[in-house]
């Protein structure tokens, strides 16, 4: 899983650092105008992308709704203040031919294809 969390610039984090926050340890993937883009260091656990085996994109998919409400409800106050909604654009799938839907807005997501490689 992975988010942007705002950096105050007294905090020295830098890139590939490990941080705690909420119950979870994450790596600092990248920094830019004292933002952090951050992953959850291991699995936190074992998710379907979706309940049904259907065609269905990131913006409607169960494993969504689940990062954008109970996970990011186990944050406390002060830290979902520093949790940023961010847009993530959702190209088509090159490599499976699938459709990447809408644009969403999200607090807590999953890497992009382009992210990841």
């Amino acid at each position: 899983m992975a988010g942007i969390v705002e950096t105050p610039n007294q905090l020295m984090i830098k890139k590939d650092d490990i941080i705690n926050f909420g119950a979870f340890k994450w790596q600092v993937l990248d920094i830019k105008n004292s933002k952090a883009l951050i992953i959850t260091e291991g699995i936190t656990e074992l998710r379907w992308y979706n309940d049904h085996f259907v065609d269905i994109t990131w913006a409607e998919c169960e494993l969504r709704k689940y990062l954008n409400n109970e996970f990011y409800n186990t944050f406390n106050q002060d830290e979902k203040a520093k949790i940023a909604a961010v847009t993530n654009c959702n190209p088509d799938n090159p490599w499976f031919k699938t459709k990447g839907g809408t644009d969403t807005i999200d607090s807590i997501f999953l890497l992009s294809l382009e992210e990841v490689c």
